[in-house]
């Protein structure tokens, strides 16, 4: 109704009811606003124009932006408690890879790994990808793995400057 002030003086309804009828003569009041509503959807059923662009004058109550913010929030948060679960319990070994992409883990006892980037994720391309690949060491071997592009687990995200 809001939106459709500027249509007034070209056939868009006037509002009969009054406030003060709410209290003093509701029975009148609650008649004369549903005549005006039934007016309105008349008008607006005639001059289908004039909804045009009325999704903005909704943006201040629309939950959908909140919503997500919270939504992001908490996933932050669930992020960050698992990222730290994961350093406190769970880490053996870390790395840092060089500018070739080689890391190396030393004095890792033998038995069954996880390699995984906790956390982060790398930009390949234009999509964001990460790694989390299952490693056997055995007693007096070296294990050798080759992270790639084939082996990674590509995120639910696109890089920055992607247009996916």
């Amino acid at each position: 109704m809001a939106h459709n002030m500027a249509y007034r003086g070209v056939g868009f309804p006037e509002p009969k009811f009054k406030e003060k009828d709410l209290t003093a003569n509701p029975e009148k009041y609650k008649d004369q606003k549903e005549e005006y509503e039934a007016a309105v959807r008349k008008f607006i059923a005639t001059v289908p124009d004039t909804i045009t662009g009325m999704d903005l004058e909704l943006l201040d109550i629309n939950p959908y932006t909140k919503w997500q913010a919270l939504q992001s929030k908490q996933q932050q948060g669930l992020d960050a408690r698992t990222f730290r679960l994961a350093q406190e319990r769970y880490l053996v070994a870390h790395t840092d890879t060089d500018l070739d992409g080689r890391g190396a883990f030393s004095g890792v006892a033998p038995g069954r790994y996880w390699i995984g980037m906790i956390g982060t994720e790398a930009i390949s391309g234009d999509t964001r990808v990460r790694w989390d690949f299952p490693v056997t060491v055995r007693q007096g071997q070296t294990a050798s793995v080759e992270l790639s592009n084939l082996n990674a687990v590509r995120s639910n995200t696109t890089a920055q400057n992607s247009e996916n």
